[in-house]
């Protein structure tokens, strides 16, 4: 293990952010150091019973915060930089552990360095990091049972995440926010722009004061939804900035998660001739 101030994920972290932020999220992720590579990252994978399941090693470039890849793409796991034999690997999500809280939605994004930031940004959610889309399972997201959870894919993804957001209704409240999917030039999609991308476009502070009054939770326990003259359930999701709506053929189908939900996005939607309704998120439901 090298220092802390040697670690290069972290340095442009401390950039971006500040340095109490980055000690923050370092400290809340378990942010490891590896000398395996020059200042390298190793994201611990510890789940809700708080043991270690594995360490992802990865180099960043201080600079830019992009991976590094050439001349190699340099990933690999502490399990086989120590030659561990007959090691069995079981990944968890990354961030389970911060799952203790049972007041915060969960959110999932794609990379670790992704969850990490978003924590920075956005710390009235819990973001946990799933390493890539076809991990996300019904098995990994098993500790989500019960909660209401936002899926952030990356540009270009939307629709595949809500093909996963569909299997994973039936253990937990999913959505998946459009947000990226809007924001991103067709040069931005195809180099892979996530949220994080988005977000360092902004210093926190200034992030926070952009956001809408209206995008704030609900109070209490409580979150808005409306009811079409037909009976369909629009949900807004997130619930912090709305960028989609999560929508069941109605109040009862949403009550017993009778069915798959549509997700259409934000501004598709007049609920203004809609009745209003809270959700409680406590019990999640109507």
């Amino acid at each position: 293990m090298t220092a802390y101030n040697e670690n290069r994920l972290i340095q442009y972290l401390s950039s971006i952010v500040s340095d109490e932020l980055a000690k923050e999220a370092t400290n809340w992720y378990y942010i490891g150091t590896s000398k395996h590579w020059d200042g390298a990252t190793v994201f611990w994978q510890i789940d809700r019973l708080g043991r270690v399941r594995c360490g992802k090693i990865m180099q960043y470039d201080s600079q830019t915060g992009k991976r590094v890849k050439e001349p190699v793409n340099k990933v690999s796991w502490v399990h086989t930089v120590l030659k561990w034999q007959n090691f069995n690997l079981s990944q968890c999500l990354f961030g389970e552990h911060l799952l203790s809280d049972d007041t915060k939605i969960a959110a999932i994004v794609e990379s670790e360095k992704t969850a990490i930031i978003a924590s920075c940004y956005l710390p009235d959610f819990i973001w946990l990091a799933c390493g890539g889309c076809n991990n996300l399972s019904v098995k990994l997201c098993e500790p989500l049972k019960g909660r209401n959870v936002i899926l952030f894919p990356d540009a270009g993804r939307y629709d595949e995440w809500t093909e996963k957001a569909k299997m994973l209704s039936a253990i937990c409240n999913v959505s998946v926010s459009s947000l990226i999917e809007e924001k991103a030039t067709d040069e931005e999609r195809e180099s892979g722009f996530d949220l994080a991308d988005y977000l360092v476009r902004f210093s926190p502070s200034e992030f926070a004061r952009n956001r809408q009054p209206d995008a704030q939770p609900e109070p209490n326990i409580q979150h808005a939804a409306y009811v079409a003259d037909a009976g369909e359930l629009f949900i807004p999701t997130p619930p912090d900035n709305r960028t989609t709506y999560t929508v069941y053929p109605s109040v009862e189908a949403y009550n017993k998660r009778a069915g798959l939900p549509a997700f259409v996005p934000f501004h598709s939607v007049d609920t203004s001739g809609m009745n209003k309704v809270s959700i409680n998120i406590k019990t999640l439901t109507v």
